[in-house]
Formats: C-alpha cells, structure tokens, sequence
C-alpha cells in the first residue's frame, strides 16, 4: 500500500491519494479518487503495521506544528517494518540563508517561474519591486506578508530579519499563525532538517535521513518525474524507515 497524504490534482498507477477537501482545491480533486483525510482531526484510516509507503510533498509548512506530530505517530503507527516516510516542505535554512544574500535569486526564480505570477497578480500590493525579505516570509508565512492583498498587513520586518538570529526569526515570523480554510495555500509554519529530525524520532522513528531531490530508498520515487516536482530549487527532503 502507497499513500500520498495532500496529494491534490495527482495520481499515480498503485498509489492512494489522501487530501481534506477544499474549496480552493475543489477543481483538482474532482479529477481523481481520493480518501478524506484532515490532518488536523483525524487518524489515518489504516491498521497497523499496514502501509508499505507514505509520500507527503508540500504540505506540511500549512499546518500548525502540534498536528504534525500527531501525523508522524500516525504515519510510525501505519507502516510495516522498513516502511518509508518521505517528506517534502520549503527548506526554511536554505530560504532564509539565500534571502540574506545580495544576489537576485529570489527574482530571477519568480521572473522564470511558468503559470502564476504571483508577485505581479493582485494578491501583492507592494508599491515597490519586492525584497528578499518579502520573499523570505512569503516562503515561512504568508499572512505576515507586506502589502498582501487578502491579509492587509503593512508591518515591515525587515529590523527583525536583519537583527535576529535564524531559529530566533523563524519562531518570530511563525508565531501565532494558524491553517485558513480560506486561504489554504499560505504558509504559516516553518521546517528545518532538525525540527523535522526531532519529531520524527519523538514518533519512533531511529533510522532518518536527509535526502537529495528524487534519490529515495523507495524504488518508486527513485529518480521517478511523477515525484518531487514542487519548488525544487528550495525545498528539503527527508526520509525515515520504521
């Protein structure tokens, strides 16, 4: 059994997608069969020691942190032996260090970036070309973005950015945040390699590694397209075996 927890508009031969039902998402999810699963109120619908695999890829940095510590034990509960979690977040270490640096990163990647753009759409009112700073706590927490149209807040944190320590401003920037059934694509929690580490071996797991983009001990995310195609310049990818 292959699971794909917030799998949205994705499907693949042997695999169960896993999503909670959305309006934003309402489109995507009519294209394929899903299991209902909320995070933030339910176990997963499976019996012990009875999955094979898990993948969850972009969607944790949605949901409040004590959640997630519920679905890792839910996700160590689930799996065989030498079952496979892999998780894919925004790396919030790499976001942060590249967001310090004089360089254009940030707006050669949104300047190429295909489809939505967002930073020139309506959902940024910025009267100015954006910093890297912005873009930095777009990535960690959208709703405390400058000039967001749907959220209004005109705070700068830029004394902030450029005074605090890293962990010291991801915990700042994140605080108080909680997952909007209204705007469900923001992100309001961050992730670093170590957070990820912690919680995972506070739900059982002892064999955790960091991985790079699309190298996997699952030989079905193994250098698979179908995996791993979100933010790939920025993300982290971690794997643990039960």
């Amino acid at each position: 059994m292959y699971l794909n927890i917030g799998a949205g508009d994705w499907e693949a031969d042997g695999w169960t997608n896993l999503d909670c039902p959305s309006d934003y998402y309402r489109d995507a999810q009519s294209r394929h069969e899903f299991t209902i699963y909320d995070i933030r109120n339910d176990g997963l619908p499976y019996a012990n020691n009875s999955v094979d695999v898990i993948y969850c890829s972009h969607v944790i940095e949605h949901i409040e942190t004590k959640y997630i510590q519920k679905m890792f034990d839910e996700c160590y509960r689930v799996l065989k032996k030498g079952g496979i979690l892999r998780i894919v977040v925004p790396d919030a270490e790499f976001i942060y260090d590249i967001s310090k640096t004089e360089s254009t990163f940030w707006m050669d990647y949104w300047n190429l970036k295909s489809g939505e753009k967002y930073f020139q759409s309506d959902f940024y009112g910025l009267p100015s070309l954006p910093r890297n700073v912005d873009y930095c706590v777009h990535e960690l927490a959208t709703p405390r973005l400058r000039y967001h149209s749907q959220h209004q807040n005109e705070y700068d944190y830029i004394n902030e950015f450029e005074n605090m320590g890293r962990d010291e401003f991801f915990e700042f920037i994140t605080s108080g945040l909680t997952y909007d059934t209204k705007h469900v694509r923001d992100h309001i929690n961050y992730w670093s390699y170590k957070k990820i580490y912690n919680m995972l071996k506070e739900s059982g797991f002892h064999q955790i590694f960091r991985m790079n983009y699309r190298a996997s001990f699952c030989k079905h995310i193994l250098h698979n397209e179908l995996f791993d195609n979100t933010c790939p310049e920025f993300s982290l990818y971690v794997e643990s075996i039960k």
